[in-house]
């Protein structure tokens, strides 16, 4: 969370979206006195589909970030994904590429991700192209694709919303 709130761009709400359980965030979140936090306890179990689309209702921004609650972000990703797509309208749904960190917060590898949008819709059937916890994307081409889908596996919930949106044009 302090990843998200030290963003050199200051101007967002920060959505989080849970279920109840026996660790539930708000110890933490007590932590962060933060105006622009937006906490949801939801009042039974739901699916991570069902939270993510909860988000996507409950954001009032064009633009929306995915974070989930292991990632950390660069400082200035909100900044520079903001402006990209700003200066960009044509593009929906904008990744990055991932350093890979350990329990200590140290960076041991590299993820890279194809870059323009021919190559990562034609990486699609060979693999996800895009990294959720990296992505940025227009909150209403999502609502409009019918936003997540996929629950039967939680890991492709991401893959199969790309693979939607590519076949209904998006550009990445």
């Amino acid at each position: 969370m302090a990843s998200v709130l030290t963003q050199s761009l200051e101007d967002f709400e920060f959505i989080v979206v849970e279920d109840p359980s026996e660790q539930a965030s708000t110890d933490v979140l007590a932590e962060f006195d933060d105006a622009r936090i937006q906490y949801h306890l939801n009042s039974q179990r739901t699916s991570l589909v069902e939270q993510r689309d909860q988000a996507l209702q409950l954001a009032r921004a064009e633009l929306v970030a995915i974070f989930d609650s292991d990632d950390i972000c660069e400082e200035n990703r909100l900044d520079e994904q903001c402006r990209f797509l700003c200066e960009n309208p044509d593009v929906d749904v904008l990744g990055s590429q991932l350093t890979i960190i350990d329990g200590d917060d140290v960076a041991f590898a590299r993820r890279n991700y194809p870059l323009d949008h021919d190559a990562i819709v034609n990486a699609m059937p060979v693999y996800c192209p895009l990294a959720q916890p990296a992505v940025m994307m227009r909150r209403q081409k999502v609502l409009d694709a019918g936003g997540y889908q996929y629950g039967k596996f939680s890991c492709c919930q991401d893959y199969e919303l790309w693979s939607r949106l590519a076949v209904r044009g998006a550009k990445f």
